[in-house]
C-alpha cells in the first residue's frame, strides 16, 4: 500500500489515464464514450456544411483519436466503421440512402480508413508506452523500498554490534549517534519524491553528532 502511494506521488496520473479508467471501468462505456464523440465530430461537420464547408471525413479524426486514447482500439476501430457508413448514407449523394458511390467517394473512403487505421495504431502505441513506463516505475519504487529496508536492517545490526563490544558508555553513544546521521541521512534522500535533498540538510544532519 505505501509502495502505491510513493508512487502516485512519484509519477501522478493524467487526466487521460483518469477518463481513461472510468471510461474502461463498464463493458459498454468504451462503445457509450465513442458515440458522443461522434456526436459532436458530426455537430461540428454540419456547422461546417452550413458555412460552405465540403469535409468529408475531416472532423471525425479527433473523435478517432481520442476515442483511441480513451477507449481503446476497439471502441476506435467501431467508431470508424460506423462513421464510414454514417458518412455514405447522410453526406453522398443521394443523401439518406445507400446509393453507389462513385470512383472518387471510394478514393475518400480508403483515405479515411488509412488515416484512421494509422491513428488507431498510433494511439495504441502510446498507450502500451504508458503502460510500460508505469510498470518500470512501479518496479524501480520496488526495488528503492528494498534497499531502503535492508539498510535500514544493516544500520540496525550495526548499532546492535557497537552496543554489545562497547557496551553501554559515552564511545557506544558516540558511534551509535553517528551511524544513525548516516541512517537518517539516507532517510532524508529516499523519502524526497525526486530523491534528492539539498547539500545544507545532508551537511547539517551529516555533522550533528559532532556537535
Amino acid at each position: 500500500m505505501a509502495g502505491e502511494i510513493r508512487n502516485n506521488q512519484l509519477m501522478p496520473r493524467g487526466w487521460l489515464e483518469a477518463l481513461s479508467e472510468r471510461v474502461r471501468s463498464h463493458v459498454a462505456g468504451p462503445y457509450l464514450f465513442a458515440l458522443t464523440r461522434i456526436a459532436l465530430a458530426l455537430a461540428v461537420r454540419i456547422a461546417f456544411g452550413w458555412a460552405g464547408a465540403t469535409l468529408l471525413y475531416v472532423p471525425y479524426y479527433p473523435a478517432i483519436l481520442f476515442t483511441a486514447l480513451v477507449a481503446g482500439p476497439r471502441a476506435a476501430t467501431a467508431a470508424t466503421v460506423f462513421i464510414a457508413i454514417l458518412v455514405w448514407w447522410a453526406f453522398l449523394p443521394p443523401y439518406y440512402e445507400f446509393a453507389p458511390v462513385s470512383r472518387t467517394d471510394i478514393i475518400n473512403l480508403s483515405l479515411f480508413l488509412i488515416g484512421s487505421a494509422l491513428i488507431i495504431w498510433l494511439a495504441h502505441l502510446f498507450r502500451n508506452a504508458i503502460a510500460r513506463l508505469r510498470s518500470e516505475e512501479r518496479n524501480r519504487e520496488l526495488m528503492l523500498r528494498e534497499m531502503e529496508h535492508r539498510g535500514k536492517n544493516t544500520f540496525a545490526v550495526v548499532e546492535a554490534i557497537v552496543r554489545n563490544t562497547l557496551g553501554a558508555g559515552e564511545d557506544a553513544d558516540t558511534i551509535v549517534g553517528r551511524v544513525r546521521s548516516v541512517s537518517s541521512t539516507n532517510d532524508i534522500i529516499n523519502k524526497s519524491p525526486i530523491h534528492r535533498a539539498s547539500l545544507r540538510s545532508i551537511i547539517r544532519n551529516e555533522f550533528e553528532p559532532y556537535g
